[in-house]
């Protein structure tokens, strides 16, 4: 958990700096607009990440776990290859 709020306040410090740079230094504001929409895009896929890992490894578990594997013909390919 602390390595989350060591990465939300890197990704928060990163974006006040720049933002002050963007707008006070450089005088621009389109800039900033794409570090907001990126900020946002981010923090969505960093969502998606963390909610749709679980539903994937479920089904990946029941995909390994209830269903039969058809491996048995592998060992006959390979005999007959050598």
């Amino acid at each position: 958990m602390k390595l989350i709020a060591i990465s939300f306040s890197a990704i928060i410090i990163y974006l006040a700096v720049m933002s002050a740079i963007v707008l006070h230094v450089l005088n621009e504001t389109r800039p900033m607009w794409y570090y907001l929409i990126s900020a946002t895009l981010f923090v969505l896929a960093q969502l998606a990440w963390f909610l749709l890992s679980r539903v994937i490894c479920r089904v990946c578990h029941y995909l390994l776990s209830y269903l039969p594997l058809q491996v048995d013909f592998l060992p006959s390919e390979l005999k007959s290859e050598s």
